[in-house]
């Protein structure tokens, strides 16, 4: 599934290992609490147990008896107590020096960080069957972007126990529900606290806050970004270009069919409305105050992605059911490679 969320049978039937604070996810999944929750009670709710490490073996009838042979290195186990009985998750194979971060202690220290300054979690679950987790707290503060964008900033830390993921602390305008949510928040995060499952692993707070910039510096830091992108101005001719980087190149390419060519002025035409703010498609208002900026040929790509990409097998690409189906991608974050692509292309060649 492409959320990711952990699903676990009880008596009652399955559940989602996720946990959200007043709003529902978009998958639909877990339990989501009426009013804001302390890291504690999210906790409770998650229930994610403890991470255990132990030696693995293989049994072997050896002269008449089972013998267990050591296997030289050890598998992480998630032991927790559902409804009444214990249950034992098998994760991953691991060095018998990987260190384990409790996915409690994890969550409190992310508490930690801005302890301060009023945070409330937003969301917390297991992803790929309880082997990483995640918490996202809601910031208090918001950033203004240029006077107009208003942006809600999200503190989230991510990791693994199965060998194949360090502890990273981000902060990000994406609140983070799935698998999805977090790679985008992950990837677009202006700066990541991380920290390597080595032998010498230690969780540093004020490394962490000052990675990071928590919690005053951050906005600074989100919004500095956004206004430079803001002040970066970009010529009719160059936004042309990066659309060509982007989507023209197999029009582009000697010898490109006469559909790829017709499919690619489609597109360059529906770009151009939105970045000029003329034609067909240009009432939208995607590049309002922001027109002849990196910001606003940003916020144009993220708009075509979302909004104007194609949807196999559903016809008329403007009907209805295609833009109710651009709307689950973009909440279930299925464009979030095309739109880290594209933020690389702007800021590139801006």
């Amino acid at each position: 599934m492409s959320h990711g969320i952990e699903m676990r049978k009880l008596i009652t039937g399955e559940t989602g290992s996720f946990v959200g604070s007043r709003d529902e996810a978009w998958h639909g999944l877990g339990l989501i609490a009426d009013h804001d929750l302390t890291i504690e009670e999210a906790i409770r709710l998650l229930n994610p147990g403890q991470i255990v490490k132990m030696p693995l073996y293989a049994d072997f009838v050896i002269n008449g008896g089972p013998t267990a042979v050591g296997m030289g290195n050890m598998g992480t186990f998630r032991v927790r107590e559902v409804e009444g009985v214990t249950d034992v998750t098998p994760l991953g194979t691991v060095s018998t020096t990987y260190p384990i971060f409790q996915d409690i202690d994890n969550f409190r220290f992310l508490g930690r960080l801005i302890a301060d300054h009023g945070a409330v979690v937003s969301a917390t679950g297991l992803l790929n069957d309880g082997k990483r987790a995640f918490m996202c707290l809601k910031l208090p503060k918001t950033v203004m972007v240029g006077g107009s964008d208003e942006v809600q900033l999200f503190i989230f830390c991510y990791v693994g126990h199965d060998g194949t993921l360090q502890f990273s602390v981000g902060i990000s305008p994406i609140r983070v529900v799935c698998h999805n949510t977090v790679t985008l928040a992950m990837s677009q995060a202006p700066a990541l606290y991380q920290v390597k499952h080595t032998s010498r692993a230690v969780l540093d707070e004020e490394k962490a806050r000052e990675t990071l910039g928590i919690v005053e510096s951050y906005p600074g830091i989100f919004a500095a970004y956004a206004e430079r992108m803001m002040a970066t101005k970009v010529t009719n001719d160059t936004f042309d270009k990066m659309i060509r980087q982007m989507w023209g190149k197999e029009a582009d390419r000697p010898g490109a069919s006469k559909k790829a060519v017709t499919q690619f002025k489609l597109k360059l035409d529906l770009a151009t409305d939105l970045w000029t703010g003329s034609g067909e498609h240009g009432s939208t208002g995607t590049n309002a105050g922001i027109t002849g900026t990196a910001w606003g040929a940003f916020n144009v790509g993220v708009e075509m992605v979302d909004w104007f990409g194609s949807v196999r097998n559903l016809g008329a690409q403007d009907g209805q059911k295609a833009q109710t189906r651009r709307l689950e991608k973009a909440l279930q974050g299925d464009n979030a490679a095309d739109k880290a692509k594209w933020q690389n292309v702007v800021m590139a060649m801006a």
